[in-house]
C-alpha cells in the first residue's frame, strides 16, 4: 500500500489542490491515479470516468494514513491547535492491525506531529502495538521532563 507523509508545515488548501490533482488524473487516466484508486478506495469497481471529488479526497486520506478526508482534516486542525499551545505533550497512537485487541488508529496524526513540531524536545510520540506497550511508553512519557522512571 503506498503511504504519503504530509509536508512539514501541511495546509487545507495544498491538500484540496492535491485531492483536485488526483482526481483530474484519474479522469485522464493515467495509470498511477488509477493504481491509488484501486487500491485506496473502497469500491474497488468505480469507474475512473464516474469518480468525484469526494473519492479523490477519500483516496488522498488513505494515503496519508487517514481513514477519511475529515479526519484528515481534523488531523490537520488538531495538530497546529496542539503545536501552537502546549509547551510539552506527550501522544500515543495505537498500532495497525495485529493481534491486539485494542481500537486501531491510522497514524496519520502521529505523523503531522512528528513532522510538524520543529522543536522536537517539546514532543514524545509513541506507537503502542500491544498491551505490553503500554508501560513503556508511559515511561518514555513521564521521561521526557528528565525525572528517572524506575526499571
Amino acid at each position: 500500500m503506498s503511504v504519503r507523509r504530509l509536508p512539514v508545515r501541511p495546509d487545507l488548501d495544498q491538500l484540496k489542490n492535491q485531492a483536485k490533482e488526483l482526481l483530474a488524473a484519474i479522469h485522464a487516466g493515467e495509470p498511477d491515479a488509477i493504481a491509488e484508486l484501486r487500491q485506496h478506495h473502497s469500491d474497488r469497481t468505480l469507474e475512473p470516468s464516474n469518480v468525484k471529488l469526494a473519492d479523490a479526497q477519500l483516496v488522498l486520506a488513505r494515503m496519508y494514513q487517514a481513514s477519511s478526508w475529515m479526519r484528515l482534516v481534523q488531523a490537520v486542525k488538531l495538530a497546529d491547535e496542539l503545536i501552537a499551545t502546549c509547551n510539552l505533550f506527550g501522544y500515543g497512537e495505537i498500532g495497525e492491525e495485529g493481534s491486539s485487541s485494542y481500537r486501531r488508529s491510522s497514524g496519520a496524526l502521529l505523523s503531522i506531529f512528528s513532522d510538524r513540531l520543529q522543536n522536537k524536545d517539546r514532543f514524545v510520540g509513541v506507537r503502542i502495538d500491544d498491551k505490553e506497550d503500554v508501560y513503556p511508553a508511559l515511561k518514555q512519557f513521564f521521561g521526557k521532563r528528565g525525572v528517572e522512571t524506575p526499571a
